[in-house]
């Protein structure tokens, strides 16, 4: 090696270079980087890791560990104790001072606390937090991490259906999906039903809502319809109803079986009537509000005019 050629100091260049630079190095290089003297273990702990499409926390139901991804790269097993969750932070701590995602999810058992969640994501930068719910103790601990970071977009996916109050303090959201059949026990069930006060609530918080079973009159569809067509920004909701309420409303509007597409019937028109042999059966209409011109589409699937009471999937959104 030429000992006279000439030779440049990476900690010499400007510190803004250096951030820019280090969010172009991938984890597993920082791990590297950070072994070789104290500058680099000082500039790989303070410095911005850049962006990853996705990363998350994961844990079995009843397990005594946890996994958590950032981008490729892969941490488990992790014991979900005291000292578990303080290795994983001390390790976060030296590897970067902030982090960014397009998507990011949570899908524990109750033993990993909200002081851990806000500890692991603070500088963190998340354009959808996804979280998955098992239970109504860990409800709590994510509306908390919600109200934590009131400027992400949050999608929240139920898998059992806790105390109404608790729902009905929930802060506004992205994404709001509650399944059906599914106790805290793991029992199914038969389907709990929303009635019409909580199903306005969580429609006025959320961009888009999925619910399973709901209690809705024909006032309740068309006040649902209204919402959504005067909404500013996008919006959909999609509920499972018994048809006959379905039907009801539709028969408000003169739209039949027999009803055929383009034909207008007020503020509403038929787009797509059901093709006979398609199952399911599929009805699109769009809704224009003749107030203010504002629209939305409808679709109905299911047995729609089928005799007695089948529940049918209703969506409706902004276009």
């Amino acid at each position: 090696m030429d000992e006279s050629a000439p030779t440049m100091n990476i900690f010499s260049l400007p510190d803004v270079f250096l951030r820019k630079l280090m969010r172009c190095v991938d984890l597993r290089d920082r791990m590297r980087l950070r072994l070789t003297c104290r500058a680099f273990e000082r500039l790989v702990a303070g410095t911005h890791a850049g962006y990853f499409y996705d990363g998350g926390i994961r844990q079995s139901p009843r397990s005594a560990t946890f996994s958590f991804n950032i981008g490729t790269m892969h941490f488990s097993p992790i014991p979900a104790t005291d000292k578990g969750f303080l290795k994983v932070l001390r390790m976060r701590d030296r590897l970067f001072n902030g982090v960014e995602f397009s998507y990011f999810s949570l899908n524990l058992d109750n033993s990993i606390t909200f002081d851990f969640l806000s500890n692991f994501t603070e500088n963190f930068k998340i354009s959808l937090l996804t979280l998955f719910v098992n239970s109504t103790e860990q409800l709590r601990t994510y509306r908390e991490l919600m109200l934590t970071f009131p400027k992400r977009d949050h999608s929240l996916r139920l898998q059992i259906f806790p105390e109404v109050d608790l729902l009905m303090t929930l802060p506004r959201m992205d994404e709001l999906y509650i399944n059906d059949y599914i106790t805290e026990t793991g029992d199914i069930i038969f389907p709990w039903r929303i009635n019409s006060d909580l199903f306005f609530n969580l429609l006025g918080k959320t961009k888009k809502l999925i619910l399973s079973n709901v209690i809705l009159s024909v006032e309740d569809c068309e006040k649902a319809v209204k919402i959504v067509s005067t909404a500013f920004d996008s919006k959909m909701v999609r509920v499972q109803l018994i048809n006959s309420v379905i039907t009801s409303w539709l028969h408000t509007y003169n739209v039949y079986q027999s009803s055929k597409e383009g034909q207008g019937y007020g503020e509403m028109e038929v787009v797509t009537v059901p093709e006979t042999k398609r199952r399911p059966e599929t009805l699109k209409l769009r809704y224009t509000n003749r107030t203010n011109g504002l629209s939305s589409c409808i679709s109905i699937d299911g047995s729609i005019w089928e005799n007695g009471d089948v529940r049918c999937g209703m969506t409706i959104y902004k276009d």
